[in-house]
């Protein structure tokens, strides 16, 4: 069985948080196991992007 770790990103976490739940049973659906900690953190990319490195 494929595995894949999600990482649902500070947006998908509290804006698009129903595409997520989405895209894991579609993955599921396909025999993929999906990896998806509940307590992820922020990747700190906004902060990236805007110059704060």
């Amino acid at each position: 069985m494929k595995k894949v770790y999600f990482y649902a990103t500070c947006l998908g976490s509290t804006a698009m948080q129903q595409s997520v739940l989405n895209a894991i049973k579609l993955l599921r659906r396909e025999g993929i196991e999906v990896i998806f900690k509940k307590n992820q953190t922020c990747c700190a990319q906004p902060s990236f992007n805007s110059g704060y490195f």
